[in-house]
């Protein structure tokens, strides 16, 4: 029975924080003094978010800006993290969003307009956004519209 409580509750949580996710604007972020540096926050509710921003994309015409976010919501019995890339406009408005397993899978810098994981670079995305975000040595995650 405390197993279905907390699956419950997750789901809850989760669902609650993917509808807050889409109501949040990221400009406050989108700063070249803090690329790279990890903004912490931790609201009321004690979810701790580490949001990093990394820079701008330039992808056929237009310009994204790259944050990457590992958050954690408490749970009944601990805490359930999450990690998130964003690709936003100068507005800090979401135009995509990928979800990842891990966050040891989050892109740490861009480099030579690439997004890049410590020593390993992702795909080049000059034409257009990717559909599926593939990170290097590890899988790929299809963007999911927020």
């Amino acid at each position: 029975m405390k197993i279905l409580i907390t699956l419950a509750m997750s789901i809850l949580l989760l669902s609650f924080y993917s509808q807050e996710t889409q109501k949040m604007n990221y400009k406050r972020y989108l700063d070249k003094n803090l690329i790279g540096k990890i903004q912490q926050e931790i609201n009321v509710d004690s979810t701790i978010f580490e949001t990093t921003y990394l820079g701008i994309l330039k992808v056929n015409n237009n310009k994204y800006h790259i944050l990457s976010q590992f958050y954690t919501v408490k749970m009944a019995n601990g805490r359930r993290g999450n990690s998130k890339v964003f690709f936003t406009n100068a507005e800090g408005e979401i135009e995509r969003v990928y979800h990842l397993d891990m966050p040891d899978e989050l892109p740490t810098s861009i480099e030579n307009n690439r997004l890049k994981l410590r020593d390993l670079l992702f795909e080049n995305y000059t034409e257009e956004l990717p559909n599926l975000l593939c990170v290097p040595h590890s899988g790929c995650y299809e963007w999911e519209n927020e």
